[in-house]
């Protein structure tokens, strides 16, 4: 079966921009961490076995079989929220069918879940509701760097003592983000203080410098994000006094330069809640480009 899902899987995503030996590795893993989670007590403890009254291996990740077709599902909650249930497609050996979808709610049927979420490459399909957007940039060309490397935006890495600082631009930056945009409240949600200070010590915390002046700051560690290895974004924020002046693309510009002279060919990577908008525009100005999603789908799937 995990040699299925991997061939399945690996020809699904081929198009996004990962080398294919690297691509499959990553598929192995992860299919082979979820699978575990199939059988492992301390992931369906995490579930609200207690709030529910449901049983607590329950909430263990399932297969469910359709048509002859396997497909590796697993609980969620949106945001944490116990009103807000639905199970994730985690990988599969086929496509997702209206058959298949009836079939993985009726087993999760208990915990109310009414919708199913896929990983999908960005294509003509635009059914079910967009959850999140994968973009990803590539190593700038030479003939950008002049613009982005000279004295308007300048990346550094932070030191221990920036901490306090990047905590106060971090409250005053959502602070800005939810009173001009409070939709994203719920949706968007700040670092804690403890990942901060991790990443400082890691050296995966940036400053953004805009004209000498500190203007933010981006958190991007080298990794692997579901089945993708490269640099991941986690945060980014721009302080109020300097929005609406580009910062943000303009420092994801500067931040693939830097990644560049430490990495032979960066590639840039993140999550953006579809609904943020502000987020979208500055990694489309950055020059990053959509590749995939996370959709919530419902009943209005086609065999």
């Amino acid at each position: 079966m995990n040699k299925l899902m991997l061939d399945y899987m690996a020809e699904q995503f081929s198009s996004i921009p990962v080398d294919s030996e690297s691509l499959r590795i990553g598929m192995k893993d992860y299919i082979n961490e979820q699978l575990l989670w199939c059988e492992d007590s301390n992931f369906s403890a995490n579930f609200p076995f207690r709030e529910t009254g449901l049983p607590q291996d329950f909430f263990l990740q399932k297969i469910v079989s359709c048509d002859g077709n396997d497909y590796l599902t697993g609980p969620r909650y949106r945001g944490g929220d116990l009103k807000k249930p639905f199970i994730d497609l985690v990988a599969s050996t086929a496509p997702l069918t209206q058959r298949a979808m009836a079939s993985i709610l009726d087993v999760w049927y208990p915990m109310g879940a009414l919708s199913v979420r896929v990983l999908r490459p960005v294509s003509d399909d635009t059914s079910g509701c967009a959850d999140q957007f994968f973009y990803v940039g590539k190593s700038i060309h030479e003939k950008n760097e002049a613009r982005i490397s000279g004295q308007t935006i300048r990346i550094e890495r932070a030191c221990l003592q920036s901490a306090e600082w990047c905590l106060q631009a971090l409250k005053l930056a959502y602070a800005e983000t939810y009173s001009r945009y409070p939709f994203l409240k719920d949706k968007v949600f700040p670092t804690d203080e403890e990942d901060i200070r991790v990443a400082i010590r890691d050296g995966n915390l940036f400053l953004i410098v805009y004209e000498g002046s500190r203007a933010g700051f981006i958190i991007c560690e080298n990794g692997r994000r579901a089945f993708v290895p490269g640099q991941w974004i986690s945060e980014e924020i721009v302080l109020p006094n300097f929005r609406g002046k580009h910062v943000a693309g303009s420092a994801q510009q500067a931040l693939l330069s830097f990644l560049s002279m430490h990495h032979a060919s960066a590639l840039l990577w993140g999550t953006i809640e579809s609904s943020n908008h502000p987020s979208i525009r500055a990694a489309e100005r950055a020059g990053r480009k959509r590749v995939m999603e996370y959709a919530f789908l419902g009943g209005n799937l086609h065999d």
